[in-house]
């Protein structure tokens, strides 16, 4: 008796939580979804390439703030990034390195970095010492 309601149900067209269409990955039903949210960007944005590439070029003066002071850890710079591709200020704000000689020489580094002309960037970067 439950059988025939249900099936009056469906094929009247109300509702029901057993009318429901089957939406499994193996359901011949079509699919909705929803566009992907495209990202904020201008067409000037500064690659994340771009980015990996000038701070890469500072690699060795990193490492030579390491060696110099011999501390290991993750320095996180906080970097701005000019339109012109001059870094703007570089500083290392938080963790082991925070207002240290080490910490001092790795911004004094990233100061040093060169980007292509953009609309200029505000990041954290890491760098690892070891």
């Amino acid at each position: 008796m439950a059988i025939a309601a249900l099936a009056a149900t469906v094929s009247l067209g109300t509702t029901s939580a057993w009318a429901l269409p089957d939406t499994s990955p193996h359901s011949c039903a079509p699919r909705r979804h929803r566009p992907p949210v495209p990202e904020r960007t201008s067409k000037n944005a500064l690659s994340k390439l771009a980015l990996v590439q000038g701070m890469n070029a500072v690699r060795p003066l990193i490492l030579a703030c390491y060696e110099r002071y011999g501390v290991p850890g993750t320095a996180m710079v906080d970097v701005r990034i000019a339109r012109s591709g001059r870094v703007s200020s570089a500083v290392v704000r938080t963790g082991t390195f925070a207002r240290t000689p080490t910490g001092t020489c790795i911004a004094k580094a990233v100061r040093t970095a060169g980007f292509p002309r953009s609309d200029g960037l505000s990041t954290p970067y890491p760098f690892q010492l070891r």
